[in-house]
């Protein structure tokens, strides 16, 4: 029976895994040639490790093996994923008979299929390693009458970066936002140098396993998460590309959670999120790629000082500035200045408020009379 909470595919997954069917070494051995067909086996020398985010899984890839004669495994957690090592192993394709087919199907399906529930609109997919895998997949459906194709995915990147759009309420498109000019495939660290790092999550689509795998994840309960976490994402990855097509469009409203005003919490968690990219910056080892994302930190550190922090009261003020302090040396000369002098700059700061409206208004007066000339 097939229902609940579980996707169609998970339990159907669940209710094959969990079914016998290993008496006969025959169709144990092509079951598990056809897992290790799957795209979630890795290869690293004389072993493969075969990862899943399902205990059930897991379970059936060791009886496989222990099945085979093989014993020399070991199980282990790595994120939200179990990984199962073993020594690695020839696969055996040539003159299969529909018998085999069938059970090569089935492992490759267990290993890293996914299908929809029948009910609503059908489809079946397998992920394999390899083309030549993946005609094997091909004539063993076809030999159930099933019809199906290969399509190629680059399945080894692990963030594909976009462009985006921001569009006004009535849909017109303000602008298109094209930052980078280099559509190569790099490792994270190069396309930090190389390139300014997006500020939001949104900017990027992500290989899932990537992100289980290294066990990624967003921090709960606070705002503005976007930034450190693109970073950490980026900092981590093995092959990231950009690629010049708008995926996003950002609708400008007036009440988003991103216009601050003078709201102390909200405030005060941009410090926090400028604090935790220094934290990220700290246990980067590339000197360079650490360096670029210092650089990040002290913009935004800057950013919240000019824009907001001048807007809170002179408790609050004090004691954000006592409690978020950048990290020096820094190049920018406020940042710097703020580092090293935090009570001159408070009291500086605290004299000159009162005239920044009227500065505000002046500024704004010279910028009204220069469009109005022109």
């Amino acid at each position: 029976m097939i229902g609940g909470n579980m996707s169609f595919s998970t339990e159907l997954k669940e209710e094959i895994s969990k079914s016998e069917k290993l008496s006969n070494k025959e169709n144990v051995k092509y079951e598990l040639m056809g897992y290790l067909m799957s795209s979630n086996i890795s290869e690293e020398k004389n072993k493969i490790k075969f990862s899943t985010e399902n205990e059930y899984n897991i379970n059936r890839f060791a009886r496989l093996l222990s099945n085979c004669g093989i014993e020399t495994y070991n199980i282990n957690i790595q994120g939200k994923l179990f990984v199962i090592t073993c020594p690695k192993m020839k696969i055996q394709i040539d003159n299969l008979t529909r018998e085999q087919l069938k059970n090569i199907v089935r492992g490759a399906y267990l290993g890293s299929g996914s299908i929809n529930n029948p009910e609503n609109t059908y489809h079946l997919e397998i992920s394999v390693r390899k083309k030549d895998y993946a005609d094997i997949i091909v004539e063993g459906l076809s030999s159930f009458d099933i019809k199906s194709n290969v399509i190629e995915k680059n399945k080894d990147l692990d963030i594909l970066k976009f462009d985006y759009a921001l569009v006004e309420r009535n849909g017109s498109t303000k602008n298109i936002i094209e930052e980078f000019d280099s559509q190569d495939v790099m490792s994270g660290h190069d396309f930090i140098k190389r390139n300014s790092i997006p500020w939001s999550s949104w900017l990027c689509a992500y290989r899932r396993l990537f992100l289980l795998e290294n066990n990624i994840l967003f921090r709960e309960n606070v705002r503005f998460e976007d930034a450190d976490y693109i970073i950490n994402c980026i900092r981590i990855a093995n092959r990231i590309q950009y690629a010049a097509i708008v995926v996003y469009n950002y609708i400008m409203y007036d009440s988003q959670t991103t216009k601050i005003r003078c709201e102390k919490n909200k405030i005060v968690n941009f410090f926090e999120q400028s604090d935790r990219i220094k934290e990220i910056a700290y246990k980067e080892q590339d000197k360079d790629v650490s360096n670029c994302i210092m650089r990040h930190h002290f913009f935004m550190y800057k950013m919240n000082i000019l824009r907001y922090w001048w807007r809170l009261s002179y408790k609050d003020r004090k004691e954000l500035l006592v409690t978020y302090q950048p990290m020096l040396p820094c190049k920018d000369k406020l940042v710097s200045f703020i580092g090293r002098y935090p009570r001159l700059f408070f009291m500086v700061s605290t004299i000159v408020k009162p005239l920044l409206p009227g500065l505000r208004y002046v500024y704004l007066k010279i910028k009204d009379r220069k469009s109005s000339l022109l």
